[in-house]
């Protein structure tokens, strides 16, 4: 038998862990959603986020960290990032957390499916598996026909439009432009 390489188990220690920030955070904005506006809150979010990047990144790359090649996808990108930030927020304030993330974890399905059709990706069998397995799980956890549709479901139904189109459309931007700048503009457009 085969033993795994440190890489390997390192790549999934990584996954483990960022399973685990997604966990406290969904938890933590489940929180934060009943004692403050989700709008403050997904604006200090993303200026954290922009303030720690550009003060980290711009002494080693200076004003060439802003420079793009396609500003009206940048701004796209964090236009969508927003709404599929947004769509959760008001998700996990309105649904419980485990049905929340049981029917966004669909999203993979989704992109995997549009990535093919759209950008000519190529699957190998494992993916597909990988993701309707997942998709399995998801059904299972939200149980579909044991309940009336309620309103609150279309934030996640949102969050999995607006992800998808962002993971897709980074998928493609990340073809010509620095994964940094990307990064960054998403900041502070969010």
């Amino acid at each position: 038998m085969k033993h795994p390489s440190a890489n390997t188990l390192a790549g999934i220690a990584y996954v483990v862990l960022s399973v685990a920030c997604f966990a406290i955070l969904d938890t933590v904005t489940k929180n934060v959603s009943a004692s403050m506006s989700l709008m403050l809150a997904l604006w200090f979010r993303y200026l954290i986020q922009a303030l720690f990047s550009t003060v980290f990144f711009l002494p080693k790359r200076g004003m060439a960290l802003f420079k793009t090649q396609h500003p009206k996808f940048q701004i796209a990108r964090g236009v969508l990032l927003f709404g599929s930030s947004m769509c959760a927020f008001y998700g996990l304030k309105y649904l419980p957390v485990g049905e929340f993330t049981a029917i966004a974890s669909i999203t993979p399905l989704v992109v995997t499916l549009v990535a093919t059709i759209l950008l000519g990706e190529k699957v190998r069998k494992l993916r597909w598996a990988l993701v309707i397995g997942a998709f399995v799980g998801t059904l299972i956890m939200v149980r579909p026909g044991t309940q009336h549709f309620d309103w609150v479901l279309i934030f996640p139904l949102m969050l999995i439009l607006t992800n998808g189109s962002f993971h897709l459309l980074t998928s493609r931007m990340a073809r010509t432009e620095d994964p940094i700048t990307m990064n960054i503009l998403t900041g502070w457009v969010g």
